[in-house]
């Protein structure tokens, strides 16, 4: 039950007298009133998974019927207008994109009979719904969906968006980007310097990274001197880069492979040991 204080002091003047059980029994009416009138049970998305791998995606809705109180009950849906499935990417919400065979409603939508919202959202059945689609949106983007109703039917931008449920916390979901580093070792290899030669001699190879869709990167070490050098077991370093750019700056990855050149420089000083040498440390991507 709704709190209504304030809108019985507004349906009721000051210079009527009311006993307190004459005013708890009004209160409690004008509620269940105002309830039934302004409230509705509406399907709504209640678990949404997106997944793909760069070239299709797909998008799994599961709905069921919550109750929705920002549309009146005698809201109108025209004749012939459609619910269904769509979705949208959350920081553009009036951009919703559906997906749909024309003229086929047997399995992804109900056609209204120029019946009040309510009657029309009731004769929804719970389901779960897969479409192929979803909306065109970038890596890392916020992809939500909902149950829609439409004047428009088939794949695209809906031109004739009549109404959109209110989200729940489950309706919107982080699309997916993969990326994968194809080595198990990648070794920089110095050869044979000489003592003259060592300060800042470099070395190269070249990093292999395939992603399902084009997204930023940033390459970083772990278990080093630091996120950018490895320490050597002759007391020496080696400062890595990647692109011929310092190790955590942005790197643009395309779908694909993507093959990017790491190289280093040794940074000796008088406390380094001579002979051979050598050092490791993991090699982190992160994406965003």
């Amino acid at each position: 039950m709704q709190p209504c204080t304030s809108l019985a002091a507004y349906i009721f003047p000051m210079s009527i007298c009311l006993s307190n059980l004459a005013r708890i029994l009004a209160f409690a009416l004008l509620c269940i009133t105002w309830k039934s009138v302004d409230a509705f049970s509406y399907p709504v998305t209640t678990h949404l998974a997106v997944a793909g791998d760069g070239s299709s995606f797909s998008v799994e809705v599961t709905t069921s019927f919550q109750e929705v109180h920002t549309v009146p009950d005698l809201t109108f849906v025209p004749k012939g207008y459609i619910m269904q499935p769509a979705s949208w990417v959350a920081n553009s919400p009036s951009h919703v994109w559906a997906v749909t065979p024309v003229n086929d409603c047997s399995w992804y939508c109900i056609r209204s009979n120029g019946e009040a919202i309510s009657a029309f959202a009731r004769r929804w059945r719970s389901m779960s719904w897969v479409s192929s689609e979803v909306a065109p949106h970038f890596p890392g983007d916020m992809v939500c969906s909902g149950i829609i109703i439409r004047g428009d039917e088939g794949t695209g931008l809906v031109s004739q968006l009549f109404f959109v449920p209110p989200q729940t916390s489950t309706s919107c979901t982080m699309s997916t980007a993969r990326c994968t580093l194809d080595h198990g070792m990648l070794t920089l290899a110095h050869g044979r310097i000489s003592d003259s030669q060592a300060q800042g001699h470099s070395a190269s190879a070249i990093l292999k990274i395939t992603c399902s869709t084009y997204i930023s990167g940033k390459v970083t070490l772990r278990s080093g001197a630091d996120s950018e050098r490895i320490a050597l077991d002759n007391g020496g370093k080696s400062r890595l880069y990647v692109a011929n750019q310092a190790m955590g700056s942005k790197l643009p990855l395309q779908q694909g492979l993507n093959t990017i050149e790491l190289t280093d420089k040794l940074e000796i000083d008088n406390g380094t040991k001579l002979g051979p040498f050598r050092g490791s440390a993991v090699l982190v991507l992160d994406m965003y």
